[in-house]
C-alpha cells in the first residue's frame, strides 16, 4: 500500500514526500524477506531524479544490483528506465547508458515499431549519451530521426511516468540537442540546416512547457463551460491513463522469463494499446478541428528566430526607433 501511495505522491508532484514513502515502502518489504520486489525502491529512484538528485537515485540503482553487471535479463529490463539513464549520463557513466540504451532501442523497436514515442524517447536517450560520450555523428542521427516525434504532442504516451515526468525526459533530450548544435565544433554536421534556428527553436519548446502545464490547467477549468469539449477532454484523460495502466501492465508481462510468459495476453494487452492509441489521436484531431482555440492554446508551436525578428521589426516600427537604441532584444546572432 505504502508503494503505490508513494506512486500517487510521485505523479502529484509531491517529490520529497513520494521519497520518503517509498524509502519506507521499500524497508517494509525488506524487513519482511520480500527483496525480490524492489517496486518501492524504483518508485524512490523516480522520486530523486525529479529532485534531479542524480548521485542518490544511482545509490539506490548500485544499491539493487551491488554493482553487478551487466544484469540478468528480468533485471534488465525492470531497471532500464529513462529516470536511470538520465541519471548515468548526468554522472558520466556513459557506457553504462549507452549499453542499457541500445538495448532498450533494439527490444521498443522490435516491440513497439520505430516511430512509437516510447521508441523515439529511448533512442533520443541514447543520443544524448553518445553526445555526452563525444560521438557526434551518431548523437545527431538519433536526435533528427527522434525530435519531430517528441516534439508532435498528438502522439504523446505515458509508459507510467505521468505527463510530468515525460515532459522532464524530452526537455533532456532536447536540451543536450541544443548542446550539440550550440558547439562551435560540431558545426559540420549541420550542412542542411541552421543550427542557431534549430537550437533557438527547440530552446522555444523546452522553455515553454512549464507554462503550458500551467495554462493547460487553466483551459480544462474553462472547457467545463463547453459541455463537448469537456466530454472530449475527459475521453481524452481517461484514454491516457488507461494507456499508462497498460503499458505498466505489457511491462510486467515481459518481465517474465520467456518460457514463463503468456504470449496471448501480451498480444491481446498490445492490441489494446494500438487501439487506444488510436482512438487518442481521433480526439485529438477532433479536438482541433472543433476548438482550434483550445487546441492551440494546449499545444502551441513553438516560435522560431524569423518570427523574433519580425515580431522584433514591428516594436521597433511602433517604438520609432532602430534595435542599435533599444538593445540586442532577440536578434538571433551567430557566434
Amino acid at each position: 500500500m505504502a508503494q503505490y501511495l508513494a506512486q500517487i505522491l510521485f505523479e502529484q508532484g509531491r517529490y520529497p514526500e513520494a521519497e520518503a514513502l517509498a524509502r519506507q515502502a521499500q524497508a517494509m518489504r525488506e524487513a519482511a524477506g520480500t527483496r525480490g520486489n524492489q517496486g518501492g525502491r524504483r518508485v524512490l529512484v523516480r522520486a530523486l531524479v525529479a529532485q534531479e538528485r542524480w548521485t542518490d537515485a544511482l545509490i539506490e540503482y548500485d544499491r539493487m544490483n551491488q554493482g553487478r553487471l551487466p544484469l540478468d535479463e528480468v533485471g534488465r529490463r525492470f531497471w532500464t528506465s529513462s529516470d536511470i539513464t538520465m541519471a548515468l549520463i548526468k554522472v558520466q557513466r556513459f557506457n553504462e547508458a549507452v549499453g542499457m540504451l541500445e538495448a532498450a532501442v533494439t527490444e521498443h523497436r522490435a516491440m513497439l515499431g520505430e516511430s512509437h514515442p516510447i521508441t523515439a524517447a529511448y533512442r533520443g536517450l541514447l543520443g544524448a549519451a553518445q553526445a555526452a560520450r563525444g560521438d557526434g555523428q551518431a548523437a545527431r542521427d538519433a536526435f533528427a530521426a527522434v525530435t519531430p516525434i517528441l516534439l508532435n504532442r498528438e502522439m504523446d504516451t505515458d509508459d507510467g511516468g505521468g505527463a510530468t515526468a515525460r515532459d522532464r525526459r524530452r526537455a533532456f533530450i532536447l536540451t543536450a540537442y541544443i548542446a550539440l548544435l550550440s558547439d562551435p565544433g560540431q558545426r559540420q554536421l549541420f550542412a542542411n540546416l541552421d543550427p542557431a534556428d534549430e537550437a533557438f527553436r527547440l530552446a522555444e519548446v523546452v522553455r515553454s512547457q512549464a507554462v503550458n502545464r500551467a495554462l493547460q490547467a487553466g483551459a480544462l477549468r474553462a472547457s467545463a463551460k463547453n459541455a463537448a469539449l469537456a466530454d472530449l477532454v475527459r475521453r481524452q484523460q481517461d484514454a491516457e491513463r488507461y494507456v499508462a495502466t497498460l503499458y505498466a501492465r505489457l511491462a510486467d508481462l515481459l518481465a517474465a522469463p520467456p518460457a514463463d510468459r503468456d504470449e496471448k495476453l501480451v498480444a491481446d494487452v498490445r492490441t489494446r494499446i494500438d487501439a487506444l492509441q488510436r482512438a487518442r489521436l481521433a480526439m485529438s484531431t477532433q479536438v482541433a478541428k472543433d476548438f482550434p482555440a483550445y487546441a492551440t492554446l494546449t499545444a502551441p508551436s513553438p516560435g522560431t528566430v524569423a518570427q523574433s525578428r519580425a515580431t522584433l521589426r514591428l516594436w521597433q516600427r511602433l517604438l520609432g526607433r532602430p534595435a542599435s537604441e533599444s538593445g540586442s532584444l532577440c536578434r538571433g546572432d551567430r557566434a
